[in-house]
């Protein structure tokens, strides 16, 4: 039995790394696969759709819930574009703010801290799919064909 050649490398690629920071799912277009690209990205996004819809859009405050900030920070942009809509745009009544703009309806109890689990699961998958497009395996297609 001849000894098997390992055909899978592991590239370094920080332009794909950053992509997948900046949107769930797109650093894997950068590496040319699209059906992974879409079922991560669909996931991470659904996942944070699902907790906003679930708890509102004051499940991600990096004020009043900094350790769970961090897990939901992972999001990249999104989770603070969220913060900045929860602090600036849909204030909750009770958090200190005054001002004209049309207030939130705070979530309560179980609800609000599903969406906020909802969004921090989002970012710990959004983490593990930066490092694997950081650090993506590529395997060797000319030794495959090899007969």
């Amino acid at each position: 039995m001849p000894p098997q050649t390992d055909t899978q490398r592991e590239v370094f690629s920080p332009l794909a790394g950053l992509l997948a920071v900046l949107l769930p799912g797109l650093g894997y277009l950068a590496h040319g696969e699209r059906q992974r690209a879409l079922l991560v990205g669909g996931g991470i996004l659904g996942l944070i759709f699902f907790g906003v819809l679930v708890g509102g859009i004051n499940v991600v405050d990096r004020a009043n819930d900094g350790w769970w900030f961090l897990l939901q920070g992972a999001n990249g942009p999104i989770a603070f574009l969220l913060d900045y809509l929860h602090r600036g745009v849909f204030p909750t009544p009770g958090a200190g703010h005054f001002s004209s703009t049309p207030a939130a309806t705070p979530s309560l109890a179980k609800v609000n801290e599903v969406g906020t689990l909802s969004v921090a699961l989002a970012g710990l998958l959004n983490a593990i799919a930066i490092l694997d497009c950081l650090f993506h395996p590529v395997r060797d297609r000319r030794e495959e064909r090899a007969p």
